[in-house]
């Protein structure tokens, strides 16, 4: 009986130290650059949705940043209900988003630790495009996970950025 309430004392208390540890760590904000007309957003929407879904309680929170003045909120609501997109889609018509982490093309991802404001990772969500109107047949990166991981782990990230291919953002 002393045995297990020992071992129970010693779980309780690792599991308060990793409480305290994640309270203590910088939130992420992945802002993510989306178009409705992009044939590449429309395309990498599974992979965002999955993604997003994958660290919604890692303490990482996803938002779709819309750079068009042509975006109305009827136009986003439809994109994210056609791809579930399950984070907030926002209107950046007047580009301070936009501006603020210097996107230039849609979709583009900018990870930023909330507390620091450090920009963490920025560009690809995977390799799924070798080049506007190039695709390639199989996925073998997936950078925005992989830096997530990394982040949420605390790891050193192997990768900072990464030159995004979408379609361009007009300023």
């Amino acid at each position: 009986m002393r045995r297990a309430l020992v071992g129970l004392f010693t779980f309780i208390t690792l599991v308060m130290a990793q409480a305290d540890a994640s309270a203590q760590r910088d939130s992420l904000t992945v802002y993510v650059f989306l178009s409705e007309t992009c044939p590449i957003c429309q395309s990498v929407s599974t992979s965002l949705r999955e993604t997003a879904q994958h660290f919604q309680n890692q303490g990482v929170g996803f938002i779709g940043v819309f750079p068009s003045m042509l975006s109305t909120s009827k136009t986003r609501q439809q994109f994210g209900q056609k791809y579930k997109l399950p984070f907030p889609l926002v209107a950046d018509s007047a580009l301070q988003l936009t501006q603020q982490f210097d996107a230039s093309v849609t979709p583009e991802v900018v990870v930023v630790k909330q507390k620091t404001k450090e920009v963490m990772y920025r560009g690809l969500i995977d390799n799924s495009f070798e080049a506007v109107g190039r695709r390639r047949r199989v996925v073998t990166q997936h950078y925005l996970k992989n830096s997530l991981e990394d982040l949420t782990e605390e790891k050193i990230l192997s990768l900072t950025s990464t030159i995004p291919v979408g379609c361009i953002i007009q300023k």
